[in-house]
């Protein structure tokens, strides 16, 4: 049978019948009437796609190609050229007059056809003296200086990078309103561009050498507009202090930049041995060097000369060197500061700066960690200060954002600066600073700060006095057990890892009972996780390993179990798993037995052979005892009889007591032939001993904080000892115990949960903590680890749990501070649980924190979603809730819990399908819910009808596409307090007419296809009850009469729609009270006009986001002009990418063309 034929395998003679038709349904009914580019989008889309497509179109009609302007398509526009001379003499070298010509022709050509050229740079650094060089550059000046002549100027910035060459011939330059000049010149030269160029908004002078001495402020009188100005000072010897006083007399200048020329090497290197080295026990919060200081009077004359003026318009204030104390308080008086950057002499200056009210950023030329009283005190007003090491913001939310190149400058940082902050909630750093900052971090996690960083999330909390950790790209997971109850833990990583989590390591301490085997129910658990690679785990019996067959990804697979190698089920058990892993390539099994009979060998060597029959994949299995043993003669000679299997076995004893404290490696098959007792077999069989690791003082050399391992496995004797590890992906811990403070233990939990994998570290005589993993939305996945320090250490009592009120002074000591907490009040949360709480004296075994309810304000813009964390079921007494004098009735806990399959239906088996058919016929049994999120496609209507009568008070309902499928009838009369409401599926017109019946109705999303018109009845109802505040129409350009009743909703605060034409887009200038409106134009039309009539008739406009569309060059400055006499400031959001070009690109694009 012939494959279908695609639109690449058509010829030209289809394609031309095809284009044929389609333009015979485009021409207008009327033939008189005047060409319309609109009509013919079909054609102008056919010729976008690709060059082919063009090419066709050309073919097909010259007249309609260059009608409809298609060769934009192929031309690249760029608003930058950068002229490199040292490269383009290169090219020439050696090039005749013609060819030399003929090249800058090119290069003037690409300058004078480009009309988006708006910037160009002359860049030159001569190395030797060149001959043609001042023809070529003089020729290239002469096309810019011709931009005079043309109607409409489009080049508007020129920077000129010559290093010390002279430049002569600034006054034939007309029309330029930015100019950046890197060269020596005469200063006559300069006023006179100044008065050819009365629109100059920004000057850049990068040299001080002035050909006849003259002097900078004779451009005052010629700049009325200048707003920028950056200078070198003058390093003559000779300045007097008055020489820049006149340019304060710049009415609009609002940005001002002075740097000092730089200093000849010998100087440097004077200077340098004059600074103060940094001390190895301390580093100090700026460092200021050391040596002479020299008052820079010139400077402080023209700062106090602009300070003393009635009207001050300076925002931006660049030194680009270091300031006297004289200085700072000269700087003092402009109270219009906003940003300012320079170097400090004296740390007592920052207290003159803290006096600008309107200074929102300091960068400080020093270095140092800046934290210190004078700089907290800058960063409590939400001004973000910065040096060459660190960057410190603080947001209105209460975040305070910490950055250091140099994490080390923090080691011996005072918290007390940080506790200062008022209103300090969250402390934002990253991953390398957790180290060096250990001696703080428990301080401030115990003052309810909140510790963040890209990879970690470290919270403390106050009530139940529990350090939860969250982790980000949760990839491993390693539980030490010491008899726990293991299902709960492995039901939420089957939950919400089954798709992402790729290890799991489970081993016990073997010191207490028999208890701590897997079980049946445990292993079926696990083999939900589909996309485990490696699994570690411990068996009663080796018959539990076959629910593991189901892992088709799984790789390596150790398992430790008492089973008897004499049983002929042996082999059996384990064939399952041999058959359906074809990727298996490492199998080890762990006995406590190995007395090894020949019944054994046989069926040991049929699993293996015949299971492995049609798999490429080599298996390297290992057979290990945790008893030490030596092999019997007639056992080694059962061994070689295994030469012909395709696998590598090894038997290895290791008496250790920990034995999944070292991981053994598969044997690599250049290893293996030379353990091999047959030169001629293809196998390896081995007997070796197996080494047991070193202690973790033995092996710190490999274990160094500078060196990034990917895997450690050692014993530890000290926790002190890791706190320095930050890189490590994968760590096993065996911990001799010792008594551990509380301060050691979340240090030591801090400086571990960094990695991408998990790891536990249990105590003796402590609660099991396990980690629970927690779904917050179907993007990212975090991980909560709990540690509860309320559980009593050996040899150290637990902390106490009154807790005062944070007081302004820092608390030095690392433990528990005593201080009080309000009681938030929330919603009463209860849980249905079939067993009742277990108390053993003042242990709580399982807990959950129950708060007080009250009324919520409604408020649509500041709701949050409410997050159900699906960690260990919990439950508390009644005699605690008498406590509290809480009381509440137990709401379906199971039931909420099956609702987080509801959006994996596509990826799991068919048991879970089932249990998702089941979850979504009770979603009737949810009560009082506020906000519900379905994304389960197609649910029947009386399953969405009985939800919506259980749940009255419902304020937002969000149903994915297709979700509903023309019932939304059914379910309005049970939405009376719907306010938000957000839903997709493509039905007919009276389908959704009937949502205007909504009372409340605030807020309406509609995403996906839809017919065309379909939502003209419902904006029909909806304009006869004007209470819809936030329309999105997202999905399908709205049409002219759909355009006609949307006018008429005239509460409209926020709009986002698709327009496929201009008049669509004129009509929305009648929405007035408009706040936010944001656009996609689906036809190449020009909206300038149309946009502008919105901006000048929307008076509470706020925002204006065009998607996709045409606008003009005059849009921008025309929008300006309109939002001048506004009281709102206006936020425009265009596409205009920005184009840049080199000479080498712009020539090689030419002269293909």
């Amino acid at each position: 049978m012939l494959k279908p034929q695609k639109i690449a395998d058509l010829s030209h003679y289809d394609l031309f019948n095809i284009l044929d038709f389609v333009k015979k349904n485009c021409d207008p009914i009327d033939e008189a009437a005047p060409f319309n580019a609109e009509h013919y989008r079909d054609l102008y889309y056919f010729a976008a796609t690709c060059k082919r497509h063009r090419f066709i179109l050309r073919d097909w009609s010259r007249s309609m190609y260059n009608l409809l302007q298609i060769e934009l398509l192929q031309m690249k526009l760029y608003k930058h050229m950068t002229v490199k001379f040292n490269e383009l003499h290169s090219l020439l070298k050696g090039a005749s007059k013609v060819r030399t010509d003929w090249y800058i022709d090119t290069i003037v050509t690409a300058m004078r056809r480009n009309e988006s050229l708006e910037s160009i740079e002359l860049r030159y650094a001569p190395k030797k003296y060149l001959e043609n060089h001042e023809e070529i550059f003089q020729k290239i000046c002469k096309v810019i200086q011709e931009e005079k002549l043309t109607a409409s100027p489009k080049l508007k910035k020129f920077i000129v990078n010559i290093a010390e060459c002279e430049f002569v011939g600034l006054g034939r330059f007309h029309n330029i309103s930015k100019l950046c000049l890197t060269a020596r010149f005469a200063m006559f030269d300069l006023v006179e561009f100044c008065k050819n160029n009365q629109s100059l908004s920004s000057l850049e002078l990068n040299s001080y050498l002035y050909s006849d001495y003259g002097k900078l402020t004779y451009i005052v009188e010629h700049c009325p507009k200048l707003k920028e100005l950056k200078f070198v000072l003058n390093n003559n010897g000779l300045i007097r202090d008055e020489e820049y006083v006149k340019l304060a007399n710049l009415d609009k200048l609002q940005q001002l930049e002075i740097r000092k020329p730089l200093a000849p090497d010998t100087e440097i290197e004077e200077e340098s041995d004059r600074k103060r080295q940094r001390m190895d026990t301390r580093y100090e919060a700026l460092i200021i060097p050391q040596g002479p200081k020299k008052a820079n009077v010139p400077v402080r004359t023209l700062l106090k000369a602009i300070a003393d003026r009635k009207r001050q318009i300076l925002s931006r204030l660049i030194l680009q060197f270091e300031i006297d104390d004289d200085l700072a308080q000269t700087i003092e008086k402009i109270k219009n500061l906003r940003f300012l950057e320079c170097g400090i002499s004296d740390p007592r200056s920052i207290r003159h700066l803290a006096k600008l009210e309107n200074l929102t950023k300091l960068s400080l030329l020093n270095k140092g960690h800046l934290i210190s009283a004078d700089v907290m005190n800058l960063v409590s007003r939400h001004i973000a200060v910065s040096s060459f090491d660190t960057q410190i913001s603080f947001s209105t939310r209460g975040t305070l954002s910490l950055i250091s190149n140099d994490p080390s400058l923090l080691r011996d940082v005072n918290c007390a600066h940080l506790l200062n902050v008022k209103n300090l909630k969250c402390l934002f750093i990253i991953w390398n600073m957790f180290t060096t900052m250990n001696h703080i971090l428990p301080t401030l996690l115990e003052n309810g700060i909140e510790i963040n960083s890209e990879e970690i999330s470290i919270s403390f909390d106050l009530k139940s006095q529990s350090l939860q950790i969250c982790v980000v790209n949760f990839r491993s997971f390693l539980l030490v057990s010491n008899g726990e109850c293991r299902l709960p833990v492995l039901k939420s990583l089957a939950t919400h890892y089954s798709t992402t989590l790729q290890e799991v390591d489970i081993y016990s301490r073997f010191e207490c009972s028999r208890n701590e085997f897997l079980k049946e129910k445990d292993v079926f658990v696990l083999a939900q996780i589909t996309s485990l690679r490696r699994v570690s785990c411990v068996f009663k019996r080796l018959k539990y390993i076959q629910p593991l067959a189901q892992l088709m990804e799984l790789e390596s697979l150790v398992v430790m179990s008492e089973h008897s190698p004499r049983e002929v089920e042996f082999a059996r058990w384990m064939l399952p798993v041999l058959e359906k892993c074809p990727k298996l390539g490492y199998f080890q099994i762990t006995q406590t037995d190995m007395h090894l009979p020949k019944k054994f060998f046989m069926h040991l060597e049929n699993a293996l052979y015949n299971s492995r029959i049609g798999i490429p994949h080599k298996l390297n299995f290992c057979l290990a005892s945790i008893v030490p043993y030596n092999l019997t003669k007639k056992q080694k000679f059962l061994i070689r009889d295994l030469h012909r299997l395709p696998i590598a076995l090894v038997l290895l004893p290791f008496p250790l007591p920990l034995p999944r404290l070292m991981r053994v490696k598969p044997v690599q098959e250049s290893k293996s032939q030379k353990l091999s007792t047959s030169a001629s077999s293809a196998t390896s069989i081995s007997t070796q001993p197996f080494e047991a690791k070193k202690p973790f003082q033995a092996r710190r050399r490999f274990l160094s904080p500078n060196h990034r391992l990917n895997q450690a496995i050692c014993i530890v004797y000290s926790l002190d000892n890791l706190l320095g590890f930050s890189n490590l992906e994968i760590l096993e811990l065996g911990v001799k115990w010792m008594p551990v403070p509380w301060s050691t233990a979340s240090n030591l939990r801090i400086s571990l949960m960094l990695g991408q994998n998990a790891v536990l570290v249990e105590y003796p005589g402590m609660e099991p903590q396990l980690f629970m993993p927690v779904l917050l939305n179907n993007d990212v996945v975090f991980k909560n680890v709990v540690l509860d320090p309320k559980n009593p250490l050996v040899g150290k009592e637990p902390p106490r749990q009154d807790f005062p009120v944070r007081q302004k002074t820092a608390v030095p000591s690392r433990s528990l501070p005593n201080r009080v907490v309000s009681q938030k009040k929330k919603k009463t949360i209860s849980i249905k649980s079939e067993q009742s709480p277990q108390i053993q004296g003042k242990k709580v075994i399982q807990q959950v924190p129950l708060e007080k309810s009250v009324p919520q304000k409604k408020e649509i813009s500041r709701r949050v979603a409410p997050k159900i964390q699906p960690s260990r079921q919990c439950s508390i007494t009644r005699e605690m809730l008498k406590k509290q004098g809480i009381t509440g009735t137990p709401p379906p806990f199971d039931v909420i819990r099956k609702l987080f399959y509801l959006d994996r239906g596509n990826n799991g088996s068919q048991g879970t399908a089932s249990r998702l058919h089941c979850s979504v016929q009770r979603l009737g049994e949810l009560q009082h819910l506020e906000e519900l999120h379905l994304h389960v496609p197609q649910i029947a209507s009386s399953t969405l009808v009985k939800c919506c009568k259980s749940n009255s008070r419902l304020h937002s309902l969000h149903l994915g596409y297709g979700c509903a499928q023309s019932n939304l009838c059914d379910i309005v009369p049970h939405c009376k307090n719907l306010e938000v409401f957000k839903f997709g599926m493509t039905a007919e017109s009276s389908a959704y007419k009937a949502l205007a019946r909504l009372p409340k109705l605030r807020q309406l999303t509609h995403f996906g296809i839809r017919r065309a018109d379909s939502f003209e009845p419902l904006l029909t109802s909806l304009a006869d009850r004007p209470q819809l505040l936030h329309l999105d129409i997202d999905g399908g350009s709205i049409s002219l009469p759909e355009t006609r009743q949307l006018i008429r909703l005239q509460s409209l605060v926020h709009l986002k729609c698709f327009c496929s034409t201009v008049q669509c887009v004129v009509m929305l200038a009648r929405l007035s009270r408009l706040e936010e409106l944001c656009l996609w134009m689906t036809s190449p039309l020009d909206i300038s006009d149309a946009l502008l009539g919105i901006i000048a008739n929307c008076e509470k406009l706020k925002l204006l986001r065009l998607a996709a569309g045409n606008i003009n060059n005059d849009f921008f400055s025309n929008a300006m002009k309109l939002s001048r006499g506004k009281k709102i400031p206006l936020k425009l959001e265009i596409p205009m990418p920005s184009h840049k070009q080199t000479i080498t690109a712009e020539v090689g694009s030419s002269s293909k063309a």
